[in-house]
């Protein structure tokens, strides 16, 4: 089976209905990071750029793929900040920080996590698992990114812009 949305009729398919959790404290595993989305806009927030987080929680129910959405709106930084120390990647004493968005994948950290219920366009009520708080790193989460963290505090000494898709895609051969 192909990784995206769609497969053939000779694909083996399995019953993908989501694991709802109970809240709790659960320990997760970054692993993805889209660097260069967009937040198209809210009634509270205009369009502006963000990065969605790709996390595995893994639970006694079985592993369950959360994606968390950091907008780069002045007044969510805080939970950026949240996120980076909860991974070990930024010191509890850094006030201010460039982010090292690159290292974060790979890193293990812990989240508080709670079930999230919304309506669908039908009026149904369902439910989805959304990280509440972010854990702040303890010395086996740090032990355990270690490497990670290494990298960051060098990034952070000398950062680098980080590379994004052109806007023009005329040099592509399709």
């Amino acid at each position: 089976m192909n990784n995206n949305e769609y497969f053939s009729i000779n694909d083996t398919i399995e019953d993908n209905v989501p694991i709802i959790l109970e809240e709790g404290d659960y320990t997760f595993q970054v692993v993805g990071m889209d660097l260069n989305e967009r937040f198209r806009g809210s009634q509270k927030i205009q369009p502006c750029d963000m990065v969605v987080a790709h996390l595995l929680v893994h639970a006694k129910e079985g592993r369950v793929l959360l994606k968390e959405q950091f907008i780069f709106y002045k007044p969510l930084a805080w939970k950026i900040f949240a996120f980076f120390r909860c991974l070990g990647l930024i010191r509890p004493d850094k006030p201010a920080s460039t982010m090292p968005w690159t290292c974060a994948q790979g890193c293990w950290g812990k989240a508080h996590i709670v079930k999230r219920s919304y309506y669908t366009n039908q009026n149904e009520e369902r439910f989805i698992n959304n990280v509440d708080k972010w854990i702040m790193a303890d010395a086996k989460v740090i032990q355990t990114n270690q490497k990670a963290i290494e990298l960051a505090e060098k990034a952070l000494a000398n950062p680098q812009p980080i590379q994004t898709q052109p806007d023009n895609d005329d040099d592509l051969p399709f």
